[in-house]
């Protein structure tokens, strides 16, 4: 996920082409792959900021935010 987010956000899919079998071989992705990548990142996001939330407020005695 991280070399296709590198190769997104800097125009270059080249960088990738060595990489390709960590890739399963797809070294451009679809649209529809970039998609479901980017949700299930948000998704982990939001799961890591309600941990470290609860963390914290067992921690300090109150909600961080």
């Amino acid at each position: 996920m991280n070399l296709w987010r590198n190769a997104i956000a800097h125009s270059n899919f080249e960088q990738c082409q060595d990489q390709a079998d960590k890739l399963d071989g797809i070294v451009r992705p679809r649209l529809s792959e970039v998609s479901a990548c980017r949700n299930a990142t948000e998704s982990v996001a939001v799961q890591i900021e309600a941990a470290v939330g609860a963390w914290l407020a067992r921690v300090v005695g109150a909600p961080p935010w």
